[in-house]
């Protein structure tokens, strides 16, 4: 970030390391700069109100999804926990067809057990939802955060593709949540996660789409100030925490 380097120079002990520069420096060159910014994986919808960024699908865009060659055969394509408020307007492109009519369903986000805690923790806080012997109840009733919705479409492709197209013919939408792929012959899987996905795949294999022209995944805070007035690319992904740089203006 623009300016850390003076507080770098000693690192703990110059006053300078914090610094607060104002909205005028930052308007002047916003892409000398980094943008840190949230997004919440596992509050409930109350602790969730001002959403915090997410992936932009404009009007008439479409996100491009890079995938492995995808064989002859059937498919599914799942979008669970994306905040979504209706796939009315929205289309899959696959093997040069196009498809709508998606099916709803309750999506479950959940607290990860396995592997999320330290072992130095008595064991009932490794799995705060199960009964132990030394601890009478357990720590909370089950580990589910809040309840949303899967969007799903189920697909035949005749020939090879690598790449599937969700098509927005509405108003922009702002998207949160996992976009699933899902060979349905063979079992396998490939997840785009919007909160804690890897940003390689993020910033690899998902582009916006326009009149043939590929563009970069943007994201915006659709509720911050003054975030929703621009649009980032992400640097990196530290789950709840983000790294964006400047794109440009919404507007333009």
């Amino acid at each position: 970030m623009t300016g850390i380097s003076s507080g770098l120079k000693k690192a703990g002990f110059e006053p300078d390391f914090a610094f607060s520069p104002s909205g005028a420096t930052i308007a002047a060159a916003p892409r000398n700069w980094i943008v840190i910014g949230e997004s919440l994986r596992l509050y409930d919808e109350k602790n969730r109100s001002n959403g915090g960024f997410r992936a932009v699908l404009p009007s008439h865009n479409a996100l491009k999804l890079k995938t492995p060659a995808l064989q002859p055969g059937r498919y599914r394509v799942a979008l669970s926990d994306t905040e979504l408020p209706s796939t009315e307007h929205l289309q899959l492109i696959a093997g040069g067809k196009t498809l709508s009519g998606w099916q709803q369903s309750t999506y479950q986000a959940r607290f990860p057990e396995e592997n999320q805690f330290p072992p130095i923790l008595m064991p009932w806080h490794w799995f705060p939802d199960k009964p132990w012997p030394l601890y009478k109840r357990p720590m909370r009733k089950n580990n589910i955060v809040r309840e949303s919705t899967t969007h799903s479409i189920s697909f035949e492709l005749t020939e090879p593709t690598d790449a599937l197209e969700i098509q927005n013919n509405g108003e922009t939408l702002y998207l949160a949540g996992m976009i699933t792929i899902t060979n349905l012959d063979t079992k396998e899987e490939k997840v785009i996660d919007f909160y804690w996905g890897d940003e390689n795949i993020l910033k690899n294999d998902i582009n916006l789409s326009h009149k043939d022209k590929t563009y970069p995944l943007l994201w915006t805070d659709p509720h911050g100030r003054p975030g929703r007035k621009y649009l980032f690319t992400l640097e990196k992904n530290f789950g709840d925490v983000k790294a964006f740089a400047y794109y440009k203006k919404a507007s333009e």
